[in-house]
């Protein structure tokens, strides 16, 4: 038993730092995409607003 936990976690210790670079490179850009997506959304709503 601890034999093939020690394999699996050798075995799969490789793909945290792969994965927390992954996540890293998508958490950046990630606030800005929604903020713009929010804004974007938002903009005929407040030009109705305006006109009316």
């Amino acid at each position: 038993m601890a034999g093939g936990f020690l394999f699996l976690s050798g075995a799969l210790a490789p793909l945290g730092p792969l994965l927390g670079g992954a996540l890293a490179g998508v958490a950046l850009p990630l606030p800005f995409l929604l903020a713009g997506g929010l804004l974007l959304g938002l903009a005929p709503l407040w030009r109705r607003g305006r006109a009316a």
